[in-house]
């Protein structure tokens, strides 16, 4: 059980790990707002000997400070990650870093820090359908991709989608820092002084605006509302 994130810092060519057992389910809020406070919270994590294994984590990070990228999955199941890269990169191309998403999960997380991809191999990972087949039942109804596939929503409603997982958790302060026992103080989605942007709620939402309108104006011009 739990939301397990595992994470990966690079500086001058050393690796420091840390892991979050509820991190995954908060990784969007955690990550988007700039390196600097996804660095303060992921080293407000328990620190760990190693990066999980494949098939253990539902998140990771991997926040290369040498190379000036930060390349992520997980979090949220309803966002659609490419847009999510898409908005972070406009909020974040101005610093010289770059945002990736981790398209095979924990192996890119392991190889954007100059890991081989065997470091998190598992051999217990077989994926979902293996599994209900090695069980010799059905595989559910909702994870069988021959089912006709939901309608994909537009540019416009999932950008709407992603504010919303952002400033809900804002303004509840949910990140998973909240799991651990720690001090709230150290939450750097509400200490302006770790993040790259003013985390003042009204030019928060007025950078997130600006990137949204620059990334509609590129990928769905006619899509803007307002």
């Amino acid at each position: 059980m739990g939301d397990r994130c595992s994470y990966v810092i690079r500086v001058n060519g050393e690796r420091s790990y840390y892991y979050s057992h509820w991190g995954g389910a908060t990784l969007l809020q955690d990550v988007f707002w700039g390196p600097s406070a996804c660095e303060a919270l992921i080293r407000n994590t328990r620190p760990f000997p190693v990066l999980l294994e494949a098939g253990l984590a539902v998140g990771g990070v991997a926040l290369d400070k040498d190379a000036r990228v930060l390349t992520f999955f997980g979090g949220c199941a309803l966002y659609d990650p490419q847009v999510a890269v898409d908005l972070m990169q406009e909020i974040r191309g101005s610093h010289g870093w770059t945002v990736r998403y981790a398209t095979y999960e924990m192996e890119d997380i392991a190889e954007a820090v100059g890991l081989d991809r065997s470091a998190v191999e598992s051999p217990f990972d077989m994926g979902l359908g293996s599994v209900f087949a090695a069980a010799g039942v059905p595989v559910p109804e909702q994870l069988d991709a021959s089912q006709e596939p939901e309608p994909e929503p537009d540019l416009p409603t999932k950008i709407e989608g992603i504010a919303f997982a952002l400033f809900n958790g804002r303004e509840t302060g949910i990140s998973c820092l909240d799991w651990l026992p720690v001090d709230a103080a150290v939450n750097p989605l509400a200490l302006g002084e770790h993040s790259d942007v003013d985390l003042d709620d009204s030019q928060t939402r007025a950078l997130f605006r600006r990137a949204a309108h620059r990334v509609l104006a590129r990928e769905a011009p006619d899509g803007i509302r307002g």
